[in-house]
């Protein structure tokens, strides 16, 4: 399932970013001591322990579909729609940027942004980070 999730680490960069939308998934990570974690577990479900209160942390692991719905179609920049653009560049490695067809280089692209990585999710939970970093996501999260 892990690789339908974003990683744990970009989970909590979403989280701390903004990112507030329920998913259908989720990291469930134990805290040991002074907030330090030690165990981390993808799950379906919070559990509601009361013993276990104030041990566990439950951070949104979106899927690749949960991030898309967030991320905008096209961003408008003067006359020019720069369009979403995913690519599977090799056997699981993908590729996001704000495109259109104008652009030569990345260097003539909207974000000038590419990222690139495996799996889809975290791709594209980099593109959320970006966008939100740079104040284009088009609607609240």
């Amino acid at each position: 399932m892990e690789k339908h999730c974003v990683s744990l680490e970009l989970a909590k960069e979403l989280k701390e970013a903004g990112w507030k939308k329920e998913t259908e998934f989720w990291w469930e990570e134990w805290i040991k001591n002074a907030h330090t974690p030690y165990k981390s577990y993808l799950v379906r479900e919070k559990r509601n322990i009361p013993y276990l209160e104030g041990r566990m942390e439950y951070i949104s692991a979106p899927l690749a579909t949960e991030i898309l719905e967030d991320l905008p179609a096209y961003i408008t920049q003067g006359k020019w729609e720069h369009i979403l653009k995913i690519l599977k560049i090799e056997k699981e490695n993908y590729s996001v940027n704000y495109t259109n067809n104008e652009c030569r280089s990345l260097g003539d692209c909207f974000c000038r942004q590419m990222f690139v990585d495996k799996p889809l999710p975290n791709v594209l939970a980099k593109m959320w980070l970006y966008l939100k970093k740079n104040n284009l996501l088009t609607h609240p999260t």
